[in-house]
């Protein structure tokens, strides 16, 4: 999800998700 890469602010979170 979006949210979590701009929290993290880090791209691999988003691909987790």
């Amino acid at each position: 999800m979006v949210l979590a890469d701009k929290m993290n602010g880090s791209i691999p979170i988003r691909a987790q998700i």
